[in-house]
């Protein structure tokens, strides 16, 4: 074999080399954590308060949601329950016996978001063994680690996706609940939800036509979603959005359709369905859900 036919082989073999990036990277869509942030502050945090238990409330003063915002990459939302008097709203001087936080950093790789978990001055992650993963062993997320010994007044988790980084904090009075159950319940719900909008955010463009009128549409995961707003005016259906509450109500007919936005349980008629793919919210005032959901709301 001649010493100049390397040089071809080598050629060859980068050229092989970035056809397999290319493909790979045509396969899998990325998206940079600053539109990370925006989905998640869209899809993820806003609609966190149907994943705690019944009684539990987003945080407010007046009528001003309580958040805790530090630099453009973290934001945080608390939450109460119980309070001394039920009948009062919760304040310095009726403070909760219940509450809850959740917490997310959007870190500029996957090795940041793992750092930003650990405990300590940067404490490599596979250090903490005794730590890591959930109480359960229930898989959350890419890495996760627990708190201390299970406590009956509290649970606390950390753990990311991609480059985000989460903390999910309930506690309250012992024996109320159980709070680890409580706590990997909320973890599971902002993962599942921030891969549907990651889903949402890569997926192809469509069209669809609704009694004569061309709307456009979403695929994730194979699921054709459109705007709810544009279907309802298409089919002649009425429609009541409350973003903030998380809560969609279409009506058509003798008809009525539910949806609790973020997540993938409805009623329709009074009867509790299951989507194929969570209603999602899109900014204030819009929001998507499956196509075939909305069609049970008759031709």
């Amino acid at each position: 074999m001649k010493s100049l036919h390397y040089p071809g082989a080598i050629a060859v073999a980068v050229a092989l080399l970035f056809a397999l990036s290319l493909m790979t990277h045509l396969r899998s869509p990325r998206v940079n954590a600053g539109a990370q942030l925006q989905l998640l502050n869209k899809f993820s945090l806003a609609d966190a308060a149907g994943d705690f238990p019944a009684g539990f409330e987003l945080y407010t003063e007046g009528s001003k949601e309580t958040r805790d915002d530090g630099p453009a990459n973290r934001t945080r939302r608390l939450w109460h329950g119980e309070r001394f008097d039920p009948s009062k709203p919760v304040s310095p001087q009726n403070k909760a016996l219940e509450g809850g936080q959740i917490r997310i950093f959007i870190a500029k790789t996957a090795s940041d978001a793992v750092s930003s978990i650990t405990p300590g001055k940067g404490a490599p992650y596979l250090q903490i063994s005794p730590l890591v993963g959930s109480y359960s062993g229930k898989r959350i997320g890419d890495s996760c680690m627990h708190g201390g010994a299970p406590d009956s007044s509290g649970a606390a988790l950390w753990f990311t996706r991609g480059s985000v980084a989460y903390t999910v904090f309930v506690n309250g009075p012992s024996a109320k609940r159980n709070w680890v159950d409580v706590a990997e319940s909320i973890a599971l719900s902002l993962v599942e939800r921030a891969d549907a909008a990651l889903a949402l955010a890569s997926s192809p463009d469509g069209t669809i036509q609704v009694d004569q009128t061309t709307l456009s549409s979403k695929v994730p995961n194979g699921v054709t979603i459109v705007d709810i707003r544009d279907y309802a005016q298409a089919a002649g259906a009425d429609c009541s959005m409350d973003l903030i509450a998380g809560k969609v109500t279409l009506t058509r007919g003798i008809h009525t359709l539910k949806l609790n936005v973020g997540r993938t349980e409805a009623s329709l008629d009074g009867s509790s369905i299951t989507l194929p793919f969570p209603a999602l919210r899109n900014g204030k005032d819009q929001a998507y859900c499956p196509l075939d959901t909305l069609r049970k709301l008759g031709p």
